[in-house]
């Protein structure tokens, strides 16, 4: 019971401090659910003592937003990226594991090299969650979001490899040429696993959609279940399972049935996703805030037990703080002398150079730690072999915890000054690329239409040509994009306009069935039925 009631509490809370949050424009929502847990834990109330299991955490919580994020990373665009993503999800993390390793052992020779490496993989992995929760209220440059993101849906695992080779260098099992391989090997067919099982659900989608239209439920429960099954299966095999929930997200794209019309699964897995997703980020902050008195408590304890004061331990969290977004900005400063050469920089359009220190400075703050960061400190086993204690254990749990929210605050306060004025993306393109879209798309339609055998183009019972009249309208959204493309108006205000006009008129319809309804000249069915495809265009809007 206790269990239960903690979960709904939690999940109120989650809603009661996004609700908050638009009250409170300036603190981003995952350092207010942080706030919160942690005050929680503070008041003593009874049933909010909660002590964080790791290996159950990352599978209920990390699987599917990995997913999630994968299924609606622009692809595209993460291909034209691929080398930064590649180098920040695996480069990067290594110099980071070995830099701050020797920063930590230096500052403490009493914590071994190898323990002082396994908090650098522990702080390695940035957090797409937290980046995509504050990137809702600041915008980021494109181009410097998708290698955020990228980023972050990579480096979890490969941060997880690099601390599992930092724990068998405390036995002397770890090679350079093994670890490289046994890296290549876990991160590899992890993914390919997520892969595979992504792709048979596609097919499987595809024959029973086709053979019977009332299995879109089914099929979106299994849809819930695959990232979950990936990363049991894969961790099961001793393989990466993050990297196997980023690997089926990543192929639902591609295994997404190319003439399923089946539209209602569509809509009723994505509604799904964005709130499950909501929900599963608002219980992660929270659960982190909840663990604050308790590591801090822990670590302070240890450290005074080896001689050093709470201060000493606040020191060495803005100094590894410091020293992170030091080797991020130093890092940046190098990609984007390199991008010079001709590849784009981080927050530009495709072929021009980076605009300054401003960009480099909030590529920087934006790696912000997280979930997985903590999730992956307090799973630092307590012996290692032998039954000897882990060197420290909980000041790194504590200095690990001390980074997320320094980062997270560094992010919030920085990025919103970093960002304000800076040029703006190319809407012009992105909308000329939707018009053409939307254009070629209204010409198949046609062309379908005009081809199909069954549909005569002949008037019945004295109506109009039905054929004639499809077509139509089809044309006059062809003749409307290319209008709108031929324009010199600003497009960013020409879209809204539109916008505008059509909620007004998907609005008054609504009022109009609402008052047919009222007066009794349509039933409730025949008003749900006409309700539903203005719903669903007005969300399509908005």
């Amino acid at each position: 019971m206790n269990l239960a009631l903690l979960s709904f509490g939690l999940i109120a809370l989650a809603a009661a401090t996004g609700l908050l949050a638009r009250y409170l424009a300036r603190i981003p929502l995952p350092l207010l659910q942080v706030a919160v847990g942690a005050g929680l834990a503070v008041s003593g109330l009874e049933g909010f003592q909660v002590a964080l299991e790791p290996e159950l955490f990352m599978l209920l919580f990390v699987p599917s937003l990995l997913f999630a994020d994968g299924w609606r990373l622009p692809k595209r665009e993460a291909f034209q990226l691929r080398s930064q993503i590649l180098l920040h999800a695996f480069i990067l993390v290594l110099v980071n594991v070995i830099l701050i390793g020797y920063l930590l052992h230096w500052l403490r020779p009493d914590i071994p090299l190898w323990a002082a490496f396994a908090l650098g993989s522990v702080l390695s992995p940035t957090d797409a969650v937290a980046v995509a929760a504050i990137s809702q209220r600041v915008k980021i440059p494109r181009t410097l979001q998708h290698i955020l993101q990228g980023e972050a849906l990579l480096n979890d695992a490969s941060g997880l490899v690099a601390l599992k080779f930092s724990l068998l260098a405390s036995i002397g099992a770890f090679t350079i040429g093994g670890a490289a391989l046994n890296v290549l090997l876990v991160s590899v067919a992890g993914a390919g696993i997520g892969v595979v099982l992504a792709y048979v659900y596609g097919r499987l989608r595809t024959v029973l959609s086709a053979a019977d239209g009332s299995t879109t439920m089914p099929l979106v429960l299994l849809l819930v279940l695959l990232p979950f099954g990936a990363y049991y299966l894969a961790e099961s095999l001793h393989l990466s399972g993050i990297l196997a929930a980023v690997g089926a997200g990543v192929m639902m794209s591609y295994a997404d049935p190319k003439h399923d019309d089946n539209a209602a699964l569509r809509l009723q897995a994505g509604n799904f996703f964005d709130l499950f997703s909501y929900a599963l980020n608002g219980l992660i902050f929270l659960l982190l805030g909840l663990q604050v008195p308790r590591v801090l408590e822990a670590g302070v304890r240890t450290a005074h037990g080896h001689g050093h004061s709470g201060l000493h331990l606040l020191m060495l969290i803005v100094v590894v703080t410091l020293a992170i977004l030091a080797i991020r900005l130093i890092w940046g400063w190098g990609e984007a002398k390199l991008a010079r050469f001709g590849k784009e920089g981080m927050g530009l359009q495709q072929g021009k150079p980076m605009p300054g220190m401003r960009v480099l400075l909030a590529h920087t703050v934006a790696g912000i730690r997280g979930a997985v960061t903590l999730a992956a400190a307090i799973s630092l086993p307590l012996q290692m072999g032998g039954g000897m204690p882990f060197p420290a254990r909980d000041e790194l749990i504590l200095i690990a915890g001390g980074v997320i929210i320094l980062t997270l605050v560094i992010a919030a306060v920085c990025l919103p000054v970093l960002l304000r004025g800076m040029p703006e993306d190319d809407e012009k393109a992105v909308e000329q690329e939707r018009a053409e879209a939307a254009m070629k798309a209204s010409h198949a339609a046609i062309t379908a239409i005009a081809s199909e055998p069954g549909l005569e183009n002949r008037a019945s019972d004295g109506r109009n040509n039905v054929v004639k009249v499809v077509t139509e309208q089809y044309q006059q959204r062809i003749n409307a994009e290319q209008q709108e493309m031929a324009s010199d108006a600003d497009p960013e205000h020409d879209h809204h306009m539109t916008t505008q006009a059509r909620l007004i008129g998907l609005r008054a319809e609504r009022e109009e069935l609402h008052r047919l309804h009222t007066a009794g000249e349509i039933n409730d069915e025949t008003l749900l039925e006409l309700m539903k495809p203005l719903d669903l265009a007005e969300e399509s809007l908005r």
